[in-house]
């Protein structure tokens, strides 16, 4: 399990945002981590940043807000 956050080396669309295929194909990783560690704040930031990467802003911001309550228990 990793750490830190995702090194951020993703390929990019000219408008600097990450392509959504390669956040798609990256995405499953990520996925897998959380589901291996569900308590683990840590995974739901990670995975939230995946879900943004693949294009999907709500599920994003549901998982970020997961990684944010669990932070809170300690």
């Amino acid at each position: 399990m990793q750490i830190g956050l995702p090194v951020d080396d993703l390929p990019r669309l000219p408008s600097g945002r990450i392509d959504p295929e390669a956040g798609k194909a990256e995405f499953p990783r990520w996925q897998a981590e959380a589901e291996a560690a569900p308590e683990d704040w840590r995974v739901w930031v990670r995975l939230s940043l995946a879900y943004d990467a693949a294009g999907d802003r709500a599920l994003a911001r549901g998982a970020m807000r997961r990684a944010i309550a669990l932070s809170r228990r300690g």
